[in-house]
């Protein structure tokens, strides 16, 4: 599911896939625990995560639409699978078979949530959400709260080549940290380190590393970047991340996201997150630009609402509220098209910045 280059074809064992299967059964007993210790209410048998009948939202070709569909065979569960993306059939899901429990990516909670059949009525029967592929603006997870008071929200954090099953994060914990992916979910080890190998400190960024029984066995007819990837039975993950003073996981950004602006390090997605909180924007997307003089200067793209579009001027007073001066945006644009998306829903940046270059 990755957007930023050639994909790699992933060999996954089937003792990788039970393993998958079995942790996520697990998963989904324990947040059936956690809601009803937060909400003091019984969880009704028909929504438990062992018999509320699974939607598959996503594509089947990547591993967050698949283990579903294994941990549902694990179980006996029903399953229903939407051929592509579509809110209407959403809600007629809702509706029709009582799906109570609803995975899903941002852009399709966004789309749910401003369908004129988000009603109270309806998006109450759902008492379990969980998000993936992308992270939650901590706006729209303001807005879960305030519209879906007994909802149990959730996210995980993981990637192919661990068979999508990294750390997980939810409930109270989850809103009051949107901006993390929680702990490591059992029998799964995560370590942050430098780029020479050894253990990053509690607050310092690095690579994400990650062991366990569901990690790939390497990429096929690759070995070079197999090497590069699995070491010493330890997944590189290519991506930033940090714990905090908790131990709770925050991903900073992929790896290839930096941009290096006079000698300093910008992780785009920093930016992308504080850019998405500004009124009226639906969602942004940083990147780094040539500059003769910088090497790089960054530069935004928003999302906007119509008629919501924030001045330059606006959106850089904002950012230096939230963020150091070098990591505030040189170059700012608005527009209302949304950004173009990948299958998983995430934004495609390869595509995206095609464009820009072809543009300018």
């Amino acid at each position: 599911s990755g957007t930023t280059g050639f994909p790699k074809g992933a060999l996954i064992s089937h003792g990788a896939i039970a393993h998958s299967a079995t942790l996520s059964r697990f998963m989904g007993a324990l947040q059936d625990t956690r809601y009803e210790e937060e909400t003091g209410e019984t969880l009704p048998d028909d929504c438990r995560s062992m018999a509320t009948p699974l939607v598959i939202l996503g594509p089947m070709f990547h591993l967050g639409g698949l283990v579903p569909v294994f941990r549902a065979v694990s179980v006996g569960t029903t399953i229903h699978i939407m051929s592509k993306w579509n809110v209407d059939i959403a809600f007629d899901m809702i509706e029709t078979i009582g799906m109570s429990r609803l995975s899903f990516v941002p852009a399709m909670l966004w789309d749910m949530f401003r369908s004129p059949r988000a009603t109270p009525e309806t998006m109450g029967t759902i008492c379990y959400m969980m998000n993936g592929a992308a992270p939650l603006n901590p706006e729209l997870v303001a807005e879960i709260r305030r519209r879906m008071p007994n909802c149990l929200i959730a996210t995980t954090y993981g990637q192919t080549e661990d068979t999508a099953w990294t750390t997980s994060n939810s409930g109270r914990t989850y809103v009051e940290n949107p901006d993390t992916v929680g702990w490591a979910c059992p029998t799964i080890d995560v370590a942050i380190r430098r780029d020479d190998g050894s253990e990053a400190d509690p607050g310092e960024p690095g690579e994400v590393w990650v062991a366990s029984a569901c990690l790939m066995n390497g990429y096929y007819n690759n070995p070079e970047a197999t090497s590069e990837a699995l070491r010493d039975g330890w997944l590189a993950s290519g991506d930033i991340g940090v714990f905090d003073e908790n131990g709770l996981l925050r991903i900073v950004d992929r790896k290839k996201n930096m941009v290096i602006s006079g000698g300093e390090n910008i992780y785009c997605a920093e930016v992308e997150r504080v850019l998405g909180g500004m009124p009226g924007v639906r969602e942004a997307i940083a990147y780094g630009k040539p500059d003769e003089r910088l090497g790089e200067r960054l530069a935004a793209t928003l999302v906007v609402e119509d008629g919501a579009a924030p001045g330059e001027d606006d959106v850089k007073a904002y950012c230096k509220q939230h963020l150091a001066i070098y990591k505030v945006p040189r170059e700012v644009n608005s527009r209302t098209d949304p950004l173009p998306r990948t299958a998983t829903g995430k934004v495609d940046r390869g595509r995206f910045l095609k464009s820009v270059r072809e543009k300018d």
